[in-house]
C-alpha cells in the first residue's frame, strides 16, 4: 500500500488519495433503477448517517432506517423507527450537539399534515422522535440548526414562510413582515446566539426592498433593519457571513436599471458591511466581463438564452470571503417528422417540436472580498458542455490556508483546480469516481455531488448505473458514498 500511495503522489497533481480497490472507502447500496431512495448527512468527525424507508408494519405504519457510520465507513449502529405510512423525508441539519431529521406526512390531502422531527444526540447517540404540533404547512423544503433550535423553510408559489422551533420547549413561531417575501438567507450566528434572516419583499418576480432580521434566541427579541436603498439599483439576492463579534459581511447580486438584460442576467455583485445597527454604503462590482464572455461563448444575443443565475454557498478562508454565481440556460432537442394521414402517399403532414434536454452549465463567476467588502480577486470559470436535469449549484470551494480548492462533478469524474489570489497554481484536472472493483463499468451517474466533510476529507455522493465487465446483462443501480482526501 505504501508503494502504491507513493507512486500516486509522484504521478498526480493535484494530489488526491482516493479509495484503493483493495480497501475501498466506499458505501454502496442497491436500489430500484432511477429512484432516489437514500439520503445522508455528514456529521463532521462524528461520521455520517444514511437514511432510507424500510418495510411496512401495517397499513398505517412503516419503518425508517437510520444507519450510523464512522469516518472510516464502518457501521456503528442503526435505528429502526416506526412512522406513519406515506411519511416523506424533507431535510437534515447538524448543530454542535444534535443532528436533526425533518419528515412530513402530506397525503392523503383530506387528512391533516403531520410534521415530524427526529433528533439524535451526538454525545450518546440516543434519539427522540416528536411531532411539531400546529405546523401543517405542506411545503417545507429545508432545515437549519443551532444548538437546540431549528429553522424551517416552506417555499410556496407566491411567497416563502420561515418557522423557528425550540426542540426543548416544543414551541414554534413564524417570522413575517406582513408582505409577500422570499427568504434570501437564514444564518445561525453562534457568536451572538441569534439567527440572521434576509427577506426579499415583493410579488412574484418583482422585488424591491430587502429586510434583515436578527432573532435573539436567549430573550426572543427581534431586531428589524432595511438594507440601505440605492437609486437606480435593484437588489436581487443577499447572503451573510459572520466575520467576528462586531462584523457581518453581506454579499449579493444587483441589477442596474439601465442594464438592457438585467431581467435575465444580474448586473454584478455588491457588498455591505454590517456593524451592530450600522450598514456601510454598498460597494458595487460589475459583471461586464461575464456578460461579454457569455455572449461570445454562444455567439448569440444574451437576452435570447433565457439565462438562469444561481447563488452557490459562500466560502471563507483567512481574511477571504467568496461569493459564487453560476449561470445556466435550458437546452432543447428539436424533432422533425413526416406522416401520411391516409397511407396512400397523399395528405403528408409535417410535425416538428422540441423536448427539454436539460440545463446547460454555462459558466461561474467567483468574487472574493476582504472583511471590509473590498474586492481581493475574481475568477471567470467557463463550464461548457455540462448538462444537468435539475437546476442546482454544482461548484464548491474550500480554502486550504490562502489557497482556494475548486471542485465540481462531471460525468464519472471530479473536476478540480487550485487558485491563489485568483491565479491558477494547479491547472484544471480530473480524477475518476472509483467503484468497488476495477471491473465495474459505469453507464451513467445521477445527482453526483462532492462536499467538504472534515479536515482534508471530502464526500462524493450520488447514484450510478453499472455492471461488471463480461456481465453486461447483470446491471445494478446503486447509491454510493466515496471518501476522498486532498493532500
Amino acid at each position: 500500500m505504501i508503494k502504491k500511495i507513493v507512486f500516486y503522489l509522484l504521478c498526480s497533481l493535484p494530489v488526491w488519495l482516493s479509495a484503493q480497490y483493495d480497501a475501498p472507502l466506499r458505501i454502496e447500496l442497491e436500489c430500484a433503477k432511477d429512484q432516489n431512495d437514500y439520503h445522508f448527512i455528514a456529521a463532521d468527525t462524528n461520521g455520517l448517517f444514511v437514511i432510507y424507508e424500510g418495510n411496512d408494519l401495517s397499513p398505517d405504519t412503516t419503518t425508517w432506517v437510520f444507519v450510523h457510520y464512522d469516518t472510516n465507513f464502518q457501521k456503528i449502529a442503526h435505528f429502526i423507527i416506526p412512522m406513519p405510512t406515506l411519511t416523506e423525508y424533507i431535510s437534515a441539519a447538524q448543530s454542535e450537539h444534535f443532528v436533526y431529521f425533518l419528515f412530513q406526512k402530506r397525503f392523503p390531502k383530506k387528512e391533516p399534515v403531520q410534521t415530524l422531527l427526529l433528533t439524535i444526540d451526538l454525545k450518546n447517540f440516543s434519539y427522540n422522535l416528536q411531532r411539531i404540533n400546529n405546523l401543517t404547512n405542506p411545503k417545507l423544503t429545508k432545515l437549519w440548526a443551532m444548538d437546540n433550535h431549528i429553522a424551517l423553510l416552506a417555499e410556496e408559489e407566491k411567497q416563502d414562510h420561515l418557522y423557528f422551533y425550540d426542540f426543548f420547549q416544543k414551541n414554534h413561531q413564524e417570522i413575517t413582515n406582513g408582505t409577500d417575501y422570499r427568504i434570501e438567507f437564514c444564518e445561525p450566528d453562534t457568536v451572538h446566539h441569534s439567527w440572521l434572516i434576509g427577506l426579499k419583499e415583493g410579488k412574484l418576480n418583482q422585488y424591491s426592498n430587502i429586510h434583515i432580521y436578527k432573532l435573539d434566541i436567549q430573550d426572543n427579541t427581534i431586531h428589524h433593519y432595511l438594507l440601505p436603498p440605492t437609486q437606480d439599483i435593484t437588489y436581487n439576492s443577499l447572503r451573510a457571513i459572520v466575520i467576528n463579534t462586531d462584523t457581518t459581511l453581506l454579499l449579493g447580486t444587483y441589477n442596474n436599471q439601465q442594464d438592457k438584460y438585467s431581467s435575465q442576467l444580474h448586473s454584478g455583485v455588491f457588498t455591505v458591511v454590517w456593524n451592530d445597527t450600522l450598514f456601510s454604503y454598498p460597494k458595487f462590482f460589475s459583471y461586464t466581463g461575464l456578460k461579454s464572455q457569455t455572449a461570445q461563448s454562444k455567439k448569440n444575443d444574451v437576452s435570447a438564452l433565457n439565462l438562469q443565475l444561481l447563488i452557490a454557498p459562500t466560502a471563507h478562508g483567512k481574511g477571504q470571503y467568496t461569493f459564487i454565481t453560476e449561470v445556466f440556460y435550458p437546452e432543447y432537442n428539436y424533432q422533425s417528422s413526416y406522416y401520411d394521414d391516409f397511407g396512400y402517399g397523399f395528405g403528408t403532414n409535417h410535425y416538428s417540436g422540441t423536448t427539454f434536454a436539460g440545463y446547460k452549465f454555462l459558466n461561474a463567476y467567483i468574487t472574493t472580498f476582504d472583511p471590509s467588502g473590498n474586492l481581493l480577486w475574481d475568477n471567470f470559470f467557463p463550464l461548457s458542455n455540462n448538462l444537468t436535469q435539475s437546476l442546482r449549484t454544482h461548484l464548491s470551494i474550500h480554502y486550504l490556508g490562502q489557497e482556494a480548492l475548486i471542485l465540481y462533478p462531471r460525468n464519472n469524474h471530479i473536476i478540480n483546480t487550485l487558485l491563489k489570489n485568483g491565479e491558477t497554481i494547479i491547472k484544471l484536472s480530473a480524477f475518476p469516481i472509483e467503484t468497488n472493483s476495477s471491473r465495474d463499468v459505469v453507464e451513467y451517474n445521477r445527482h453526483t455531488q462532492i462536499q467538504f466533510w472534515y479536515g482534508n476529507n471530502f464526500i462524493i455522493s450520488g447514484y450510478q448505473y453499472l455492471y461488471t465487465k463480461g456481465k453486461r446483462n447483470d446491471k445494478r443501480y446503486v447509491f454510493f458514498l466515496n471518501k476522498v482526501q486532498y493532500w
